[in-house]
């Protein structure tokens, strides 16, 4: 009898504990079903974990403290230096100074954002050893670079570019890293990565430029300006795209992805082909694949301005950083087409001037205090935690 009493309760309980999974289920899949706008698995478990449940969030906020001084003292640097000098627009050392308004400022803001997701798992530890030589690396090496281009063009210069180019040079083995354990290339998160591992070439031209090198007798200003334009178009401008795009449909993403991220080099490409003396209408191509590229960047930013979610001063960044991305890239389709149209009062300083100052204090220092002034907003729309979580995006769709 006792026996059969203990069979009952133990059948009974087994039947409890069914019934108990079944309902834990239900209410997870209704939980799921109901959660904010865009906000995936990760993202909601992102968004729901305290600081210190991460394993690595005491090791993360160190990260992040190091890239915010070494933006504000950067800054801080930069202005000063800019104040002292004073540079023209037109001139080549106000190139310098963008030059510069990236490696010290908008370089580290960059990696705050892109070294969020540093908090997962084991598989990763490479990565993490990475983003932390980096943002230690990034400010004194950036600072040798500003010193290198003070001075004359030689030996010194050169081995005071070197430290910079090995700090990108680490910054694109990480982008290679997260790249490889990506599934989808074409999306958010793998034009960040993409952007991490451009960057290296700028950092090379940098050390051209100051070793006073010419290849394929590019003029000594061309050689600066494609430093400047892998630091802005081949690294800040596929991050950000990145951050803007992981929200939008799977086919947007790799639409806008693949224009920016063939755009960057075709240009290059075709200025070397313009060079070596081939037909301008390669050059005419790939600036205008990027300017149309950018410029639906540039829409869906102020798409993202017109957002009333975010905090207001977030949506006033993006709406000026879109905003300057559109008009820029109106010069830029413009300049790469001047083999065609008549528009011979588009040379180099005024492009340097126009073009280059839009870009850099419009569309990519606007574009990252957009979404540092949104990330303190960012855990109450879990959805939109687009920059904490973009190795994890992968081109799955948000909606």
């Amino acid at each position: 009898m006792k026996l059969g009493e203990r069979l009952l309760a133990a059948t009974v309980r087994m039947q409890v504990s069914s019934e108990e999974r079944r309902m834990g289920t239900r209410v997870e899949r209704e939980s799921q079903s109901h959660r904010p706008f865009g906000a995936g698995p990760v993202a909601q478990d992102f968004a729901e974990r305290r600081p210190s449940e991460s394993p690595h969030a005491e090791l993360q906020l160190a990260t992040d403290q190091v890239h915010a001084w070494s933006a504000m003292l950067g800054g801080a640097i930069w202005l000063t230096a800019v104040a002292w000098l004073r540079p023209a627009l037109t001139e080549r050392r106000w190139a310098e100074a963008l030059l510069m308004l990236a490696v010290l400022v908008l370089f580290p803001l960059a990696m705050r954002l892109v070294q969020r997701d540093e908090h997962g798992a084991a598989e990763r530890r490479v990565e993490r050893w990475l983003a932390q030589v980096i943002a230690w690396l990034q400010l004194p090496s950036g600072l040798l670079l500003g010193v290198a281009l003070l001075g004359e063009v030689g030996g010194i210069s050169t081995t005071l570019a070197l430290p910079w180019l090995a700090t990108l040079t680490l910054t694109a083995v990480y982008g290679a890293a997260r790249l490889c354990r990506r599934k989808a290339w074409l999306s958010a998160g793998g034009c960040v990565d993409l952007g991490l591992v451009y960057v290296v070439v700028g950092g090379g031209w940098a050390v051209l430029d100051r070793a006073g090198a010419r290849p394929l007798d590019f003029e000594p200003v061309i050689v600066l300006l494609t430093a400047i334009h892998f630091h802005y178009a081949g690294f800040l401008l596929p991050l950000l795209t990145g951050l803007a795009i992981a929200d939008a449909s799977r086919w947007w993403q790799r639409i806008v992805a693949a224009g920016v991220l063939a755009g960057v080099p075709l240009v290059a490409v075709g200025i070397t082909s313009t060079q070596l003396g081939f037909t301008p209408l390669a050059e005419c191509g790939a600036a205008t694949l990027l300017a149309v590229g950018a410029a639906t960047v540039g829409g869906i930013y102020l798409r993202w301005a017109a957002d009333k979610r975010w905090p207001g001063s977030a949506r006033v960044l993006w709406g000026i950083a879109g905003a300057t991305l559109l008009a820029s890239m109106g010069l830029a389709a413009l300049y790469g087409a001047r083999a065609y149209l008549p528009v011979a009062w588009l040379d180099i300083p005024r492009m340097r001037a126009l073009h280059g100052t839009a870009n850099a204090l419009g569309f990519a220092l606007g574009g990252l205090l957009g979404w540092l002034a949104a990330e303190g907003r960012a855990n109450l729309q879990g959805g939109h935690d687009n920059f904490c979580k973009l190795s994890q995006v992968g081109g799955r769709r948000s909606r």
